[in-house]
């Protein structure tokens, strides 16, 4: 039985969207990618941020939101915001466009591509873990430890149309809601108790 997101308190909302923004000083189109991840060689910033170093290359208006405890170190990079150990993630959640995930080996089921996309973000995640089967065809997968397929991966995003974009942050809620939702969890654990 998978973890169950809460899809109520991680749900796309307008007004978090333009609180956290307005907070940043971050315009109305700017691209926000999110990473929720403490700072442990498991979930590889060293990759996450080497690819970022890519990305900005081709794509000016964007920004790296870190958000986990130790990532403040991360501070003085351009057009990185650590937010360190943060308490209402869901609003961050809810400012961003991208949840990504960089991690290297160790992980389960990640919590944090599963909030990330029943709050409408698209997900990019490596290889790892149960991250495959979470985001299935509703976002981008790639090898461990190749910051260049996981900048490929982003840019592609990126580069979506309004309509393609729009399509696979619905897609991305949607799957969450029918299949990883805190609703489907207890009425699984349910049927193993009967």
């Amino acid at each position: 039985i998978h973890n169950g997101i809460d899809t109520q308190k991680y749900s796309p909302n307008e007004l978090f969207r333009n609180k956290f923004r307005e907070k940043f000083n971050i315009s109305k189109n700017t691209k926000l990618l999110l990473c929720v991840a403490r700072y442990d060689p498991m979930k590889d910033h060293v990759t996450l941020l080497k690819s970022f170093e890519n990305i900005k290359k081709s794509f000016s208006n964007i920004i790296l939101i870190l958000a986990g405890s130790g990532t403040e170190k991360f501070s003085n990079i351009d057009k990185v915001i650590s937010l360190g150990a943060y308490t209402n993630i869901n609003e961050v959640y809810s400012a961003s466009d991208i949840i990504i995930s960089s991690s290297a080996f160790g992980e389960g089921f990640s919590n944090a591509i599963g909030e990330g996309m029943s709050s409408g973000l698209i997900p990019v995640s490596t290889n790892v873990g149960d991250a495959k089967f979470i985001i299935k065809d509703k976002g981008k997968i790639v090898d461990i430890k190749d910051h260049i397929k996981l900048s490929r991966a982003v840019l592609e995003v990126l580069k979506m149309s309004e309509v393609e974009y729009k399509d696979y942050k619905l897609k991305a809620r949607n799957r969450i809601i029918n299949y990883f939702s805190k609703e489907k969890m207890i009425k699984n654990y349910n049927n193993i108790y009967k």
